[in-house]
C-alpha cells in the first residue's frame, strides 16, 4: 500500500489524473481486501470506479491534491503499524478533506 501511495503522490503532483484515479482505486481495494467485509467492498468499489470520482479530482487545487496524497501515504503507515484507530482517523480526515474540496467546507449552526 505505501508503494501504491508513493506512486500516487507522484502523479498527483504532475496532474496525471487518469493515474491517480486508478492508483487511487487500487489503494482502496487493497484497504477494502485487508478489511474483509463483502459490503463495504462492494459500496466502496462502485465509488472508487465511478467516474464522477474522476471529475472530483479535477476539482481539487493543488493543495488539496496534496493533502489527499498525504492522506494515502498516512493510512498506509497506520495499516503497516496495526493501527485501526488511527487509520480511521485519517480515514476521515481524508473524507472530509474531499467533500471540504468539492462543496466548502461543513458549517455547523450556531448554538443560542
Amino acid at each position: 500500500m505505501h508503494a501504491v501511495a508513493v506512486e500516487l503522490r507522484e502523479h498527483a503532483g504532475r496532474d496525471d489524473l487518469d493515474a491517480v484515479h486508478r492508483l487511487n482505486a487500487g489503494f482502496h481495494q487493497g484497504l477494502v481486501r485487508l478489511g474483509g467485509s463483502a459490503l463495504p467492498a462492494q459500496q466502496i468499489s462502485m465509488l472508487v470506479h465511478s467516474p464522477v470520482l474522476l471529475r472530483t479530482y479535477g476539482s481539487f487545487d493543488k493543495e488539496a491534491m496534496d493533502r489527499s496524497a498525504a492522506h494515502h501515504l498516512e493510512i498506509a503507515a497506520a495499516v503497516r503499524a496495526g493501527d485501526p484507530d488511527w487509520a480511521e482517523a485519517v480515514m476521515r480526515a481524508h473524507l472530509f478533506s474531499a467533500r471540504a474540496s468539492l462543496l466548502g467546507p461543513r458549517h455547523q449552526e450556531s448554538q443560542p
